[in-house]
């Protein structure tokens, strides 16, 4: 099943990065328009990888979300159900 999704041109750059960083094949199935459709599962697929980085570089000292967490957090819920 597919999933249409919209991501802020901000936002972009950040999926991008994260995922050339972290999966590489899913950075190739992404479009480069801001609005897409893709199937769930890669959707999820893609989430999960979100969800690596947050764990990594999204939290301050105290286990909260940083700038950059928050902006990860964002993009999650843009590719959440």
């Amino acid at each position: 099943m597919q999933r249409s999704v919209r991501i802020p041109t901000a936002s972009q750059a950040l999926l991008r990065e994260v995922l050339g960083l972290r999966a590489p094949h899913l950075l190739a199935l992404l479009p480069t328009r801001y609005e897409f459709s893709l199937d769930v599962k890669i959707l999820d697929e893609i989430r999960s990888v979100l969800g690596d980085e947050m764990c990594t570089s999204g939290l301050d000292s105290n286990d909260e979300p940083n700038d950059r967490g928050l902006a990860i957090e964002d993009l999650i819920d843009l590719l959440g159900p």
